[in-house]
C-alpha cells in the first residue's frame, strides 16, 4: 500500500474516507486498465471489479505486467488472468472479476452498486451509453473513460453536475500539442505548439 500519511497529506481526510468506501467497476484489462487497477487498489478503495471479455494475446505481454506467457497459451480471459495479482496488492480491498458481456444490449442496472465506473478499450457509442446511465443516477455514478494509443492519450471524466473542483492554486491547466517529431542522428527532437 501507499504510505497512508503521505497519501492523507496529498488527498486530505475527506477524500481518503470517500475512497475507502468506494466500489469501482473497471472495464478493460489492457496496459492502461491494469495500471489503473494497481493504483486504485494500492490507494485503498473498498472494492474493485475488474472486467474484460477478451482473451490474453501476445501483445498483452508487452503492456500488461500481470499477464504471463501461460495466460496467452491457455487463452485465459484478461480479467481472470490479472485478478490474483491485483488482489494480492492490498488484502484490505475486495477484488473480483467479471467476464460478462458488456455491449449495447446489456442492462446497465448492475452498475448501480458502484460509486465509480472506469472504462478503457471500449467503443465510443458504448462509452456514451454507460456515461448517460451513470449521469442519470441519483447521486450520479462517477464516470471515467481513458485510453492510450502510443504517445497519444485521452481522458474524459463526468462526475455529475454538482461536482465542484477545489483548486487551491488556481493555476490554469496546460495543453501541449506535439506538432512534429524528427530524428537527428541518434536523438529525437520534439517541437511543441502551444
Amino acid at each position: 500500500m501507499c504510505n497512508p500519511s503521505r497519501q492523507r497529506y496529498v488527498l486530505g481526510d475527506t477524500a481518503m474516507q470517500k475512497m475507502a468506501q468506494s466500489q469501482v467497476f473497471l472495464s478493460g484489462m489492457g496496459g492502461l486498465g491494469v495500471e489503473i487497477a494497481k493504483n486504485i487498489v494500492l490507494a485503498g478503495i473498498k472494492a474493485l471489479t475488474v472486467h474484460d471479455t477478451r482473451q490474453c494475446k501476445a501483445w498483452d505481454l508487452g503492456t500488461n505486467f500481470f499477464v504471463h506467457e501461460d495466460d496467452v497459451l491457455n487463452r485465459r480471459n484478461r480479467a481472470e488472468a490479472v485478478l490474483p495479482h491485483v488482489s494480492e496488492l492490498n488484502p484490505y480491498v475486495q477484488v473480483t472479476s467479471s467476464v460478462a458481456p458488456l455491449n449495447e444490449m446489456t442492462d446497465l442496472s448492475f452498475l448501480r452498486q458502484y460509486q465509480c465506473v472506469i472504462v478503457t478499450e471500449m467503443k465510443l457509442s458504448l462509452q456514451k451509453k454507460i456515461n448517460d446511465f451513470c449521469h442519470a443516477q441519483h447521486p450520479p455514478i462517477k464516470f471515467i473513460s481513458a485510453d492510450v494509443f502510443g504517445i497519444w492519450a485521452r481522458l474524459f471524466c463526468d462526475f455529475g453536475a454538482e461536482f465542484e473542483v477545489l483548486d487551491t492554486t488556481g493555476e490554469e491547466p496546460k495543453e501541449v500539442f506535439i506538432s512534429n517529431i524528427t530524428q537527428v542522428r541518434r536523438m529525437f527532437r520534439t517541437t511543441k505548439t502551444w
